[in-house]
């Protein structure tokens, strides 16, 4: 029945001249005003007019617009019902949407890609901030405009934090959202955990399809890619593409972490480390127009080797990994240090440059310095193992040298400390014993008497 309607005016003003696009529950139409004007007009499927979910989606899409008010998100002019169904009026855009450019010209190179996460970012601080969660974004739903300009387009299933019934209605049991974007926690319907975060990691799958040509998980069926998404963690953006720079891939990759806790924060720190990597891939010109032969090349990526990560950031320690020896590069230490400081601290990592800093020009000998003091500390260490050694080998010589005992010194005389309270008993000399001059006796022992001496025998007479 749509083509029928082609011709017909809308509410009596909007003439529908052509097609230019149809989802499940709308066709939007290129549609003139009777000044000439031409304007793009969402019209509710007929079979869906009347139902309270699809009433409520069009209202919220001009609600969550009107909040936003940013030039990155289409702008909502008007909002009515006709005999032919509800409609909105939206600015006519000039370009393509994100997906059929990845269809038409195949994967993009890590700047356009990074382009287009800044432009979608800028959109997200000022939404979160203003209490709209997107909770579709796709690249069906990122317009790219013939100047380069992105716009992001359809907010009808967007989550209004702060309204009173929190913003829709719907049956028990539906997950909203396109399959292949949705996070795990929509994926389980768990509603409730929705947040910022959750955009991030549709943001995170949209780079992942626009850098491969591939979702994060493929399937046969939309019913086997939900139980995907909703349980299995996203695989490693470089093992679908080896080419890509360590920069990138950290972006992806932290995007795409199963657990929201292991996600960036919020949409102002993930802005400021993707700015950070475009500043990184800028400085290799050899970037700015890659080879798109890419997929038949062995050739590796100009930035650094891409670190070796655990596969699943949920099912092990959150703290991220770097490898050893190896300067971080600015993104690296804007992902280390954003959860701590958070956005108004990030502002200064942006631009930073380790040649030209403030504490490098302010502290010209602070390295030296150190040097000095790891090469005093060392010299310590040395001196002191030396000298430990030199008093175990006296220690072992004093055991292994053999020791001549000698009998003490009739003339040596040994003192003692005698305590001043006690007694001193006298002390007695041996009496003088005079010493006999020889006389020519035999010796003998000393203590022992001479024997007696005996008269000389008396001569026997006959």
């Amino acid at each position: 029945m749509v083509p029928e309607l082609l011709g017909t005016l809308v509410a009596g003003t909007w003439r529908l001249q052509r097609i230019l696009g149809r989802g499940g529950m709308s066709t939007v139409f290129a549609a003139e005003g009777p000044d000439g004007v031409e304007v793009a007009l969402k019209l509710l499927h007929p079979e869906l007019s009347g139902q309270v979910e699809g009433e409520e989606r069009l209202l919220r899409e001009a609600v969550a617009a009107g909040r936003i008010e940013h030039s990155g998100a289409v702008a909502v002019l008007d909002s009515g019902t006709s005999p032919q169904g509800s409609f909105l009026i939206l600015e006519l855009l000039k370009g393509e949407t994100c997906g059929a450019w990845v269809r038409r010209e195949g994967p993009r190179s890590p700047l356009e890609v990074l382009e287009v996460m800044s432009q979608v970012l800028s959109v997200l601080v000022v939404a979160h901030a203003r209490q709209v969660i997107h909770r579709d974004l796709k690249p069906e739903n990122l317009f790219r405009l013939t100047d380069g300009r992105l716009k992001v387009l359809d907010f009808g299933l967007a989550l209004l934090l702060d309204s009173a019934n929190q913003g829709y209605r719907t049956r028990t049991g539906l997950t909203l959202g396109t399959v292949p974007y949705m996070a795990p926690e929509q994926a389980l319907g768990r509603r409730a955990e929705i947040d910022g975060r959750t955009d991030l990691f549709s943001l995170g799958a949209t780079a992942f399809r626009l850098l491969t040509g591939r979702h994060v998980h493929e399937g046969g069926n939309p019913a086997e890619i939900l139980a995907r998404m909703a349980i299995q963690p996203a695989p490693l953006v470089a093992s679908v593409r080896a080419d890509l720079p360590a920069c990138v891939c950290a972006l992806v990759d932290h995007c795409l972490a199963h657990a929201q806790r292991n996600r960036p924060a919020s949409a102002e720190i993930l802005l400021a480390a993707v700015e950070a990597a475009q500043l990184e891939l800028h400085r290799t010109p050899t970037l700015r127009h890659p080879s798109p032969t890419w997929l038949d090349t062995d050739e590796p990526a100009p930035c650094a080797e891409p670190p070796k990560r655990q596969q699943d950031p949920t099912l092990l320690d959150a703290s991220p990994l770097t490898t050893p020896n190896v300067d971080p590069s600015p993104l690296e230490r804007t992902m280390l240090i954003a959860p701590a400081l958070g956005a108004p601290a990030l502002s200064a990592l942006t631009d930073h440059d380790p040649a030209t800093s403030p504490a490098a020009t302010a502290h010209p000998s602070k390295v030296p310095w150190r040097w000095f003091a790891a090469v005093a500390l060392l010299t310590l260490l040395f001196v002191l193992a030396m000298a430990a050694r030199r008093h175990r080998q006296l220690e072992e010589d004093e055991r292994t040298e053999p020791r001549l005992l000698l009998p003490p010194h009739p003339a040596a005389s040994i003192e003692f400390e005698l305590h001043p309270e006690l007694p001193v008993a006298p002390t007695t000399q041996p009496p003088h014993r005079p010493v006999r001059p020889f006389d020519g006796s035999p010796l003998r022992p000393v203590g022992v008497p001479p024997r007696a001496t005996r008269a000389p025998a008396a001569a026997h007479t006959r």
